[in-house]
């Protein structure tokens, strides 16, 4: 149900978007990867790495945009 209420969205927002997930959909879907994730790990143990490898890019990225805004001092998206 997850997957297909994604792909929904998914096809909304193609260029030129039409909808916004906004903070809470993210989140949402944020919260719902990290327990299918730890769901995973539970029954099968070396399954983290494969979960680590599929949301390393947005670990890395939260982290770096993160890193970088407090480096730089930025308390907002708009860098000001």
């Amino acid at each position: 149900m997850l997957a297909c209420s994604v792909l929904g969205f998914l096809l909304w927002n193609f260029p030129p978007a039409k909808i916004f997930m906004g903070d809470v959909g993210s989140g949402f879907l944020g919260l719902m990867l990290g327990l299918f994730s730890l769901e995973t790990s539970y029954d099968k143990p070396t399954m983290w790495i494969c979960w680590l490898i599929l949301l390393g890019v947005f670990i890395v990225d939260a982290s770096l945009t993160l890193a970088r805004r407090a480096y730089l001092g930025q308390k907002n998206l708009s860098g000001t």
